[in-house]
């Protein structure tokens, strides 16, 4: 074979196995509970709020699974809190990144009632506008994309799933 005018051995080269992730996406619709806002310490901005809450019943509507209620348990991010590089992007997009919990622009941290997060976002013409769009109250909804660790299914007598409750993500 030859790649680029080089020529390859094929049996010599092999490419690594693409592990397949579940990555899942929800949303937290905000109100007087559960805020995201903009604080200024100083000259320095912050935006905070709950990107989750804990033991709340949700329904979800899957498609391979149908129609069942879901539910996080505290300590459920105990693990990725402490070992991941956890990124806050806007819009699930990862060339709009607000903070890094690796370089400790994005704090996250669990409490008895959710997910709290402070993120430190950019002086940079995104982050002005993403802060700006938040202090007006342009924005509604907070969410997370999340893989399924650990979890605890409940079946119905027919074999459907009826609650499952999230424990490691």
């Amino acid at each position: 074979m030859t790649f680029m005018g080089i020529k390859i051995n094929p049996e010599v080269i092999k490419m690594p196995e693409k592990k397949e992730r579940n990555i899942q996406v929800r949303s937290i619709v905000l109100n007087e509970q559960c805020q995201f806002r903009v604080d200024n310490d100083g000259d320095n901005v912050k935006l905070r709020g709950y990107a989750a809450v804990f033991d709340q019943w949700t329904n979800i509507n899957d498609w391979w699974s149908g129609n069942y209620k879901e539910r996080i348990k505290k300590g459920a991010f105990a693990k990725t809190i402490s070992e991941m590089d956890v990124m806050s992007v806007w819009n699930h997009n990862t060339d709009i990144v607000l903070g890094s919990s690796k370089n400790g622009t994005l704090r996250l941290s669990e409490d008895d009632y959710g997910l709290s997060i402070e993120i430190d976002p950019p002086n940079s013409p995104e982050g002005i506008s993403k802060v700006e769009s938040v202090k007006r109250g342009d924005v509604k909804k907070m969410s997370f994309a999340f893989e399924v660790i650990k979890k605890e299914d409940e079946y119905d007598e027919k074999g459907f799933l009826k609650n499952r409750t999230l424990t490691e993500l």
